[in-house]
């Protein structure tokens, strides 16, 4: 440890480190550290005047908190807290404890990745406008973890001037116990109506990169995340759009959330604890679905599905897992009310048509029950990856047997001219 810390200074070409924090450590990281005697180490580089200042940077529990903090005559801690994570690693009875020491407090994903920043769904912006119309969501969320008297810093990661200059007015505005009680009710409001929406609770860190497999954690947990938050609906949605964009493989290397086999390598990276394989499940299966108006009531008795690639491609999983439900009058465009839809009927493990080139498989399903309906959904089990991947092209109605639409195959086989 004494060797890399002389490293770190001949690299920063200084002869002292003002603040110097043990990263990512909980209980059992703090047991192994004490092993090495990383707390004489400690003692022994303040002495020398190489550090001033020590600390942690805290990735546990909050019952483990206290723990920790009373092992050893820290100067300060940076620990993940906003009002949407406060009792995730330290709760306020730890940021209590850790003040009556004398302990300076950093503060870390003051804004959860951005998600408290940005644009937020409009169940969160109505409370928030409602409450004080002129306030950014940045402002609300800085503002909460300001008006705490323990803390010392708040690390707020920035992208742009204007980003920059709003978080210095913001600390210079807010005095600690200066949000009134009605602030802290509307704050609380917004945090229950968000924890209804958010799905995985990623703080897009990046510490569980690189993945062995290539899988861009963060960002698919962030574009499923997105697809729940601001409610995006039908087939071709933002979400899907960006998912594709990103990580699929169309524009840079596939990166995908389909490329996970599992091997867990990501799990004890992650300071929020999730169970990333688990997690990634959810994102590469997720049902897609689209809305075919037929243009007038008429006899459906079947449903032919079209997967395709260019001439040449070799179709890897044609569609296989659809659910499809008719109606005769749906309420807005079909996707909000259950109830409109008389007749659901799932297909499962379906085979292609027969005698059908490889670069374009058939497969046809017959309804269990003739129907009488001017509005059929789909809905596609399909998983979010690169062996199996949807393109939307136009539905069209077959003679009042049929109604076709086409989903296509491998994207790295798709000629999109």
């Amino acid at each position: 440890m004494e060797k890399i810390l002389n490293e770190q200074l001949e690299r920063l070409q200084i002869d002292c480190i003002d603040y110097y924090f043990l990263h990512n450590v909980d209980l059992k990281a703090m047991n192994r550290l004490l092993k090495k005697d990383v707390l004489k180490f400690l003692s022994k580089a303040k002495q020398e005047g190489k550090i001033k200042y020590v600390g942690f940077s805290y990735h546990g529990t909050t019952e483990e908190f206290p723990l920790l903090l009373d092992a050893y005559d820290w100067d300060m801690v940076m620990i993940q807290y906003n009002y949407f994570d406060n009792n995730v690693q330290a709760d306020i009875e730890g940021i209590h404890h850790a003040a009556s020491k004398g302990i300076g407090i950093f503060i870390m994903e003051p804004l959860k990745g951005g998600i408290l920043a940005g644009k937020m769904p409009d169940e969160v912006e109505s409370i928030f406008k409602k409450a004080d119309p002129s306030k950014t969501n940045a402002e609300w969320s800085i503002s909460w973890i300001l008006n705490h008297p323990e803390i010392t810093c708040v690390f707020s990661g920035m992208n742009n001037i204007a980003q920059i200059d709003e978080n210095i007015a913001i600390g210079n505005s807010v005095e600690p116990h200066s949000m009134s009680l009605e602030e802290l009710e509307t704050i609380d409001y917004a945090k229950r109506a968000l924890k209804e929406l958010l799905q995985i609770n990623c703080t897009s860190c990046g510490y569980c990169l690189p993945c062995p497999r290539g899988v861009n954690i963060p960002e698919c947990m962030k574009i499923y995340n997105e697809k729940y938050l601001f409610n995006q609906k039908g087939l071709l949605n933002q979400s899907l759009i960006d998912y594709y964009l990103t990580v699929s493989g169309i524009m840079i290397d596939s990166s995908n959330a389909g490329l996970c086999n599992g091997c867990g390598k990501c799990l004890r990276k992650c300071p929020q604890h999730l169970d990333i394989p688990k997690e990634l499940d959810k994102v590469k299966n997720v049902p897609l679905y689209f809305v075919f108006d037929m243009g007038k009531e008429v006899t459906v008795r079947g449903v032919r599905i079209t997967a395709r690639t260019k001439a040449g491609g070799v179709l890897n999983n044609p569609p296989g897992d659809i659910t499809i439900e008719t109606a005769k009058t749906i309420t807005g465009d079909g996707m909000e009310n259950d109830a409109d839809w008389t007749y659901s009927e799932r297909f499962t493990g379906t085979k292609p048509d027969e005698g059908i080139m490889s670069h374009s498989l058939h497969n046809s399903v017959y309804l269990g029950e003739i129907q009488r309906a001017r509005y059929i959904r789909f809905t596609l089990h399909m998983s979010w990856n690169s062996g199996s991947s949807v393109k939307p092209t136009p539905m069209t109605y077959k003679g009042g047997t049929f109604a076709e639409f086409e989903v296509w195959g491998n994207l790295e086989e798709l000629d999109l001219d």
